[in-house]
C-alpha cells in the first residue's frame, strides 16, 4: 500500500510486519495442492487432487505434486500460515511464489470498521474502502457516500470523501383561491430539501383558510370572495321590484353599507319613478327588476320602454334614440328644385311635391316655352333656333345657315407677319383685321429685291419685287394704293412699276410652292417724281391674295426706288371682317 495505515495498527505493534507496496510476506503450509493460481488448500491422501480448487477428504497430499522446494512468496490465502511449500504442477504461473493479494489481508472495510476512502494497491489496481447502500466493501471505484445530503458525485480523494456542493431553490405556490365562501391564503413559496442523491424533495405550501362572512345584525348584504382582494360584501336584494306600469316604476329599496369584510347591510326606502305625459325626464334611465328602462315619448306617448328610441321633435331627423341623456337622430336635408317641393317627415327620404305648369328653365338656350311637367322635370314646347341672326346655335350649319356659321378662317390669316416677301411662299401676311382699318407698309424700297413676277404681264416687268398676301372670303373687296416715292436707287434712274394680284382659290394659308395665274397687271408710266395708282379685286371664292409690287428695267436703264403700299379689306360682315 502507498497510504499510510499506521492509524490502523500502531495500538497492536503491527507496524513494519506489513508492505505498503503490495501484500506482506507470510509462512504457507507445506504440502498444500495450488489448484488455480493463487487458491491453495490442503490435500486429501487418498482422493486425487483434480485441480478445482476445493479441499479433499484427508490432510495429506496424495497426487498433483511435484518435488517439494521451498515456496519463498506470499501466503497463498488468509489461512496459509506455514513456510516452504512447493510450487505445484497444476500452477502454471506458479513459479516459485503466488502473484496474486487481497485488499481485505491489509485492513478490515465493514462495519465495524469503517476505515472510510482506505486506499491500498494489489497487483497493480486501486482498491478503496467504501460503503454504498451501507454496505462496506473494497471496491475499484472511488464513489463513496460522505453523508452529507446536499452533495453529489462524492469520491474518494486523498484519504477523504466528498462531492460537488448543490442547492435547492424554493417551488413557487400557486395563487390563492377561493372554496365557494371561504378564501384560501396559500404561502408565497416552499423550500425544498437535498434529497443526498443530487436531486431536490418535493415541499408543501403553506394555506391558511379563512371564511368570508357578513357582520351581526346584517340585514341585506352577501358575503363574497375574490382570489385577488379576499374576503368582501356585496349589495344583496332588499325585496323585488315593481315594474308592469309603463307610467311608473317601484324599486324596492337599496342595501347600503356593503364592501367590506363583514359588513353589516341595512334597507333603504321604495323609491317611486314616474314618466307620463304630466312628470317625465326625457331619456332619463332606471333598473327594474334587472332590466333597463328609458323614459321616451315615441310614437307621441311618454312611458317607461325597454327600448331606446325616442322623437327629438325634429322631422328633419330619423331613427332617434337616447343617447347620454338627450334624444337625437341622423339629420336629412330635403331640398326643393325648381320643379319639386321636397320636405322632411321624420325618415330617411324626403316627401316630394311637383310643381306641375311652372315656368322653368330647361338650361338649353335653343329651347322656349319651359315648364315644370307631373313628373317634376323641365322641359319645353319649342326651338330657339333662328338663321340669320348672326349666331351660328342650336345645330346650325354652315350648309344651311352660312350667314351664321361662317368657313372658319386659316390660323394664319388674323395676324400680320414678318416674311421676307419672297414668291407667295414667302409673302408677307397681312392681317384680316389690319386690312379692315386700312394698313399700310410703310416706305420700303425694290433696290435689293428679288424678281419673282416677270411673266405674261405688260412690259417694264422685268425688275425687282415685292409680294404680299390677304386672305379674303367671297363677296369681299381688296382695295391697293401703290405711291412711288421720288428717292432711286441709284442717280439718274427713273422708277416705273406694277401692281400685280395673283388668287389662290384652293390654298389654306399662304405658302404656295408656286404662284398662280394672274388677275390683275397694272403698270405706270417712268417717272422720278411721285406716282400713285389704285387697284380693286373683288373675291367670288375663298382664298389667299397675293398683292405683288413690281419694279420694271430695261436693258439702258433701271426703274427701280422706294414705293408705300395699303391695302384695306372691304364689304365683310360684321362677323367675320375681322379675326376675334
Amino acid at each position: 500500500m502507498e497510504r499510510r495505515i499506521d492509524r490502523l495498527f500502531a495500538g497492536v505493534g503491527l507496524w513494519g510486519t506489513l508492505a505498503l507496496a503490495g501484500c506482506a510476506s507470510g509462512s504457507i503450509a507445506e504440502g498444500t495442492a495450488d489448484a488455480e493460481p493463487g487458491r491453495e488448500r490442503p490435500d486429501d491422501a487418498s482422493v486425487r487432487d483434480t485441480g478445482n480448487g476445493e479441499l479433499d477428504a484427508g490432510g495429506s497430499d496424495a497426487a498433483g505434486d511435484t518435488t517439494l522446494t521451498t515456496d519463498s512468496g506470499p501466503a497463498d490465502v488468509a489461512t496459509d500460515t506455514t513456510v516452504g511449500d512447493a510450487p505445484d504442477s497444476t500452477d502454471a504461473t506458479d513459479t516459485g511464489g503466488n502473484t496474486t493479494c487481497r485488499p481485505e489481508d491489509v485492513a478490515p472495510c465493514d462495519a465495524a470498521n469503517q476505515n472510510l476512502c482506505l486506499e491500498t494497491s494489489c497487483d497493480g489496481v486501486a482498491w478503496y474502502c467504501t460503503a454504498v447502500e451501507g454496505s462496506w466493501a473494497w471496491r475499484t471505484s472511488a464513489a463513496c457516500s460522505d453523508s452529507q445530503q446536499c452533495t453529489k458525485r462524492d469520491s474518494c480523494l486523498d484519504g477523504l470523501c466528498g462531492g460537488s456542493a448543490y442547492t435547492c431553490a424554493p417551488d413557487i405556490c400557486p395563487p390563492d383561491r377561493c372554496a365557494g365562501a371561504v378564501y384560501v391564503d396559500v404561502a408565497p413559496s416552499c423550500d425544498r430539501s437535498c434529497d443526498g442523491a443530487g436531486g431536490c424533495e418535493a415541499c408543501a405550501c403553506g394555506e391558511i383558510s379563512r371564511e368570508c362572512t357578513v357582520g351581526a345584525g346584517n340585514v341585506c348584504c352577501e358575503a363574497t370572495c375574490d382570489p385577488v382582494s379576499g374576503c368582501a360584501t356585496r349589495a344583496g336584494s332588499c325585496g323585488v321590484d315593481q315594474c308592469g306600469d309603463p307610467s311608473l316604476l317601484r324599486l324596492a329599496g337599496s342595501c347600503n353599507g356593503c364592501g367590506a369584510p363583514g359588513a353589516s347591510g341595512s334597507c333603504g326606502a321604495e323609491q317611486l319613478r314616474r314618466c307620463d305625459a304630466s312628470d317625465h325626464t326625457a331619456c332619463a334611465q332606471v333598473t327594474c327588476g334587472g332590466t333597463v328602462y328609458s323614459c321616451t315619448n315615441a310614437g307621441g306617448s311618454w312611458q317607461w320602454r325597454t327600448a331606446a328610441t325616442c322623437d327629438d321633435g325634429n322631422t328633419c331627423t330619423y331613427a332617434d334614440a337616447c343617447s347620454a341623456g338627450s334624444c337625437s337622430g341622423s339629420a336629412v336635408t330635403c331640398s326643393a328644385s325648381a320643379c319639386v317641393d321636397r320636405s322632411c317627415n321624420g325618415t330617411s327620404t324626403c316627401t316630394e311635391v311637383s310643381r306641375t305648369g311652372l315656368a322653368c328653365d330647361d338650361g338649353n338656350a335653343c329651347t322656349t316655352g319651359d315648364y315644370c311637367n307631373a313628373a317634376g322635370a323641365c322641359t319645353s314646347s319649342g326651338s330657339a333656333a333662328f338663321c340669320g341672326d348672326g349666331a351660328c346655335t342650336c345645330g346650325e350649319t354652315n350648309a344651311g345657315c352660312p350667314g351664321d356659321c361662317p368657313v372658319l378662317l386659316p390660323a394664319n390669316a388674323c395676324a400680320n407677319g414678318s416674311q421676307n416677301r419672297d414668291r407667295c411662299s414667302g409673302a408677307r401676311i397681312i392681317g384680316r383685321s389690319s386690312a379692315a382699318a386700312s394698313w399700310t407698309s410703310g416706305l420700303q424700297n425694290t433696290c435689293t429685291a428679288n424678281d419673282r413676277h416677270d411673266d405674261a404681264c405688260p412690259s417694264f416687268d422685268v425688275g425687282n419685287d415685292h409680294t404680299y398676301a390677304i386672305y379674303v372670303k367671297a363677296g369681299e373687296r381688296v382695295t391697293a394704293d401703290l405711291t412711288t416715292n421720288p428717292t432711286r436707287c441709284a442717280t439718274g434712274e427713273e422708277f416705273r412699276s406694277f401692281l400685280k394680284f395673283k388668287f389662290n382659290a384652293d390654298a389654306t394659308g399662304a405658302g404656295a410652292a408656286s404662284c398662280p395665274s394672274f388677275v390683275l397687271c397694272a403698270g405706270g408710266p417712268s417717272r422720278t417724281d411721285t406716282y400713285a395708282t389704285t387697284r380693286t379685286y373683288d373675291a367670288t371664292a375663298d382664298g389667299w391674295l397675293f398683292v405683288i409690287v413690281d419694279g420694271g428695267a430695261t436693258a439702258f436703264d433701271e426703274y427701280r426706288g422706294y414705293y408705300n403700299l395699303a391695302v384695306s379689306l372691304g364689304r365683310c360682315s360684321s362677323a367675320n371682317c375681322s379675326c376675334p
